[in-house]
């Protein structure tokens, strides 16, 4: 197990030139008898981690089938031809106007992005890119205990967990107008959601820390600030910076982020029931929380994947741990 496990986390680390190289591969991986891994990734250019979603399920699909001694049918996936104009018709509607006056609006007289590293922050190169990544679980009763508190609040679990995330940030950083990037699926509708391709896109959410602010208080305001954020989500991320300035001095809005995985990835291969793990994010320019749903009762796990140029493994471990007795004192 360790052995493919380093083959695999070598693999996905390896640069490609996009020109000539793969940029989707796979591999299986015997361990014994009845036992294997599937391993396959791709290059975030051409897939996101939905894409990868739609691959893995459609490979259970037709392997069902073909155990059962049946077709397995075509795809109902779309082109990725689709996805530009998906793009087109976004970029003349009156969608993406209101979406660029929100953005206008929230990102106004953004405060200096902050960082956990304890080290001058760097430009991410070749020469200190990667990714460092640690992680802790939490029990299915923690999770139990975290979902009801939200409830009590009015928040979901993944609001819950990004306030109590922002929560951490902000008692390490003692920045009290907080800005932290989200991923998202940008996925806003049926046709986004039938298509294989690269559409994810970067959300901010600005949190605020008024004196007294309580945990009930931080779970409405994420609430707030993520449903208001996502009903602008196809905005590009990287639009949002060319309109302040930033994509030519190569800033970012933000240095953190909090990414939150609720998804059931139980998929069956014939009579064979696979477990999803996640290898790797990519390289990161600072530091981002991860936290994984499989909605499979085995609770949850927090992953910290940071840049090594600015964090030790350590200094993860610490940072996690101390997540983890915040969660206990809910």
């Amino acid at each position: 197990d360790t052995s493919a496990w380093d083959w695999m986390q070598k693999e996905t680390r390896k640069p490609t030139d996009i020109t000539t190289q793969s940029l989707w591969k796979n591999a299986l991986i015997r361990l014994g008898h009845q036992r294997y891994v599937w391993f396959h990734c791709g290059h975030h250019i051409v897939l996101d981690g939905f894409t990868g979603g739609l691959v893995a399920a459609r490979v259970a699909q037709v392997y069902s089938a073909r155990a059962e001694g049946r077709e397995p049918g075509l795809s109902e996936y779309n082109s990725p031809e689709i996805l530009s104009e998906q793009e087109r018709i976004y970029g003349e509607s009156r969608r993406y106007e209101a979406d660029k006056e929100y953005w206008r609006r929230e990102l106004t007289d953004l405060p200096e992005p902050v960082s956990l590293s304890v080290r001058p922050h760097k430009p991410l190169t070749g020469e200190n890119g990667g990714e460092l990544a640690r992680e802790i679980s939490l029990s299915a009763e923690s999770v139990e205990r975290i979902t009801e508190v939200g409830k009590a609040y009015g928040g979901s679990l993944p609001q819950t967990l990004t306030a109590l995330l922002a929560a951490y940030i902000f008692l390490v950083t003692e920045q009290n107008d907080l800005v932290v990037g989200m991923p998202v699926s940008a996925r806003v509708n049926r046709i986004l959601r039938k298509t294989p391709g690269m559409v994810a896109n970067g959300i901010v959410l600005r949190f605020h820390f008024d004196e007294g602010i309580t945990f009930s208080d931080l779970v409405q305001q994420s609430r707030s600030v993520m449903m208001r954020a996502l009903r602008h989500q196809l905005f590009r991320y990287e639009e949002l910076r060319r309109n302040l300035g930033l994509l030519e001095t190569g800033q970012h809005i933000t240095r953190l982020g909090i990414n939150i995985e609720p998804f059931n990835y139980r998929l069956a291969f014939g009579e064979c029931v696979a477990r999803n793990r996640n290898i790797s994010n990519g390289s990161m320019q600072d530091l981002t929380f991860f936290v994984f749903d499989r909605q499979d009762g085995r609770g949850l796990v927090i992953q910290a994947d940071a840049n090594p140029a600015l964090y030790t493994a350590e200094e993860l471990d610490a940072h996690l741990e101390r997540i983890r007795l915040m969660v206990n004192k809910i």
